[in-house]
């Protein structure tokens, strides 16, 4: 008996130390959740609706409606030379959208690059196609109610300290991820029933079923979306990461134009004409403009 209980000691505190390693790991997993559950909701909820803030914009703000012209509008390049004359020199344009209907303006919008600890600045022109007529403009690139919803998603309303903790909530979810990965992972004989919620459930099983099934099936999503978070708000750390893992994609030098003697560049209709060559049955919706001569449309 002594032989038999030596040959399965090794096995046996495996067994245990595995058991303890995933108690301790389901605790990690349930205070992270249970501390950090109501900033994540917060964060969660207003994302989802900013995936729609385009259609929620019109609803709350609809675009001004112009009087019916039968002129032809300006092009784009006439439209962005008319408003660079009558805005701050310190403002460049950097994004075009073009109206969705005859009868609203076209938006232009600016950016005055901040340094030395003061913040870039962006306004967002109105401009009717036209008659080159400024209509409005505004700083916020969204109307009231939703700019909220923008900044508590992106800050919780705390300015550059919320963006660093959003970012903190963005890892803490990544470990709550796969810390849940961890622990959902089924032995070999029940791959099937993990994805799916046991018939006849009830009580605490119906919900951890529920929970395990909804977190196995929208795991790549859900690591994809924390992630992402986590490049937007500490984009610097995520660059010098990426550069160092791929120093060929380095993405705070990317490769500049390099144009031949006497090449003119281009200004923004050829480049929309460039690109509308490539998919004739296209229409343009936006065109983003370089800040910087080496940079592209």
């Amino acid at each position: 008996m002594s032989r038999l209980s030596s040959a399965h000691a090794p096995s046996d505190r495996r067994v245990d130390l595995y058991g303890r390693a995933r108690r301790v790991l389901r605790q990690i997993h349930l205070w992270i959740a249970l501390v950090l559950c109501l900033p994540l909701v917060i964060v969660g909820v207003t994302g989802s609706i900013l995936v729609f803030r385009d259609e929620l914009g019109n609803l709350l703000a609809p675009p001004p409606r112009l009087s019916a012209a039968t002129d032809k509008p300006h092009t784009v390049a006439e439209i962005i030379a008319a408003m660079q004359g009558r805005i701050d020199k310190e403002f460049t344009p950097f994004l075009y959208e073009a109206p969705n209907a005859p009868e609203q303006p076209a938006t232009l919008r600016f950016i005055a690059l901040g340094g030395a600890g003061k913040a870039s600045r962006i306004i967002d022109v109105l401009v009717d196609p036209v008659s080159l007529d400024f209509v409005t403009w505004h700083y916020d690139a969204f109307p009231g109610f939703l700019n909220v919803i923008v900044r508590l998603h992106g800050n919780l309303l705390m300015g550059r300290a919320g963006r660093v903790y959003v970012g903190w909530l963005g890892l803490a979810v990544l470990v709550l991820g796969i810390s849940g990965l961890i622990l959902w992972w089924p032995g070999r004989q029940r791959w099937r029933a993990a994805f799916l919620v046991k018939r006849g459930a009830r009580g605490l099983r119906l919900y951890r079923d529920l929970h395990g099934a909804i977190g196995i099936w929208t795991f790549v999503v859900f690591m994809t979306v924390s992630f992402s978070g986590v490049c937007l708000a500490f984009p610097q750390t995520v660059s010098a990461l990426v550069t160092k893992l791929m120093p060929s994609r380095d993405a705070n030098r990317p490769e500049p134009i390099v144009r031949g003697e006497g090449v003119q560049r281009i200004d923004a209709d050829r480049a929309i004409a460039v690109a509308l060559l490539t998919t004739p049955r296209a229409r343009l919706i936006s065109i983003g403009l370089p800040l910087r001569p080496e940079q592209p449309y």
